[in-house]
């Protein structure tokens, strides 16, 4: 093969795949340099829209087509695929300003409300306890009425003010032992409410936020932007989606920034070099699904294709694939 002159088509689709002035750069560009350099290929490069890049390979007008192309039964009826270039799948691209106050509550209510029922099942009970206790004791020095259907509620609610803090009570212990019993309940009221905030603060500092859209379900009934021809929305049309066919996927994302549609799905690696490259803090990718494999698509019995396999196993196997997926990544 070596010195072969071939024809390679690609579509551009950051950071697979970069169009910067006369030169292609990218992840898989780079991939597929140093494949064609050790196979010793001459390539030309011709840029095409995604839909007629994949025409060009099934039509034979082109030796190798490069873009994050998504290996899929259908496309292998009339193509050929190499391993895998990278493991991908879709994600859901939303802005912020969809942040939902009340999936955070329910989150949080889920997720923690076993603790912060005992938490206040603790505090009750101790005040119940210290509420009989210091009703024994002071009943006697006329502090609480020495009936126990009224001085019960009267102590019990000195024992309330007295952890909680809340509110004021005139009710002064006399006895030795009833003042211990006062600082313990102040001690186990700082105690108790400190672990409850405690639990509070975790929550908050380390919960994911809850969004209107979260996963793959909470799409439904709403507007969602993609780029057409692209696997994206086949998926969507399963789920009977409102779909915005863009052709290119920047154009899908500006209709986010601008409110007209609630979430962009598509690629993870593009939407995330879509946010890096727009450095918009707005934006965010809330769930991932539909996992999908890029590869090199060949003309169909391609005897190219056996020979780019062969050496993206040796690319890994010495380590230049992980060199190279981290420089993009």
């Amino acid at each position: 093969m070596k010195n072969k002159k071939i024809k390679v088509g690609v579509s551009c689709m950051p950071p697979m795949v970069i169009k910067t002035k006369n030169k292609f750069l990218g992840f898989e560009v780079e991939l597929w340099k140093k494949i064609a350099s050790d196979l010793g290929l001459e390539c030309s490069y011709e840029k095409y829209c995604f839909k007629d890049l994949l025409s060009a390979v099934k039509n034979k007008e082109v030796d190798v087509g490069i873009g994050a192309i998504t290996r899929t039964e259908e496309r292998e009826i009339c193509m050929d695929f190499s391993y895998e270039t990278l493991d991908s799948s879709l994600s859901i691209l939303i802005s912020k300003k969809h942040q939902s106050l009340g999936r955070s509550f329910l989150s949080f209510v889920r997720r923690s409300y076993k603790r912060v029922l005992l938490f206040i099942a603790l505090i009750f009970v101790v005040i119940l306890i210290i509420g009989n206790g210091i009703w024994f004791l002071e009943k006697q020095d006329g502090v609480f009425d020495s009936s126990y259907s009224k001085g019960i509620f009267e102590s019990v609610w000195w024992a309330f003010i007295t952890m909680t803090g809340i509110g004021y009570s005139s009710y002064v212990p006399q006895t030795v032992a009833g003042k211990i019993m006062a600082i313990f309940l102040m001690l186990s009221g700082l105690s108790l409410f400190g672990l409850l905030s405690a639990v509070l603060v975790s929550f908050f500092t380390s919960t994911k936020v809850k969004y209107n859209i979260d996963s793959p379900k909470d799409l439904v009934g709403k507007k969602v932007a993609t780029q057409r021809h692209t696997l994206a929305v086949g998926e969507l049309k399963k789920m009977e989606l409102r779909i915005a066919k863009m052709a290119e996927m920047d154009a899908a994302c500006r209709l986010l920034k601008k409110h007209k549609v609630d979430a962009v799905v598509f690629d993870t690696p593009a939407l995330l070099n879509y946010i890096k490259k727009a450095r918009d803090k707005n934006l965010v990718l809330v769930a991932q699904f539909v996992p999908q494999k890029y590869s090199f698509a060949f003309p169909d019995k391609s005897p190219l294709r056996e020979l780019v396999n062969r050496k993206l196993l040796k690319l890994r196997e010495t380590g230049e694939y992980d060199s190279i997926y981290q420089k993009w990544f």
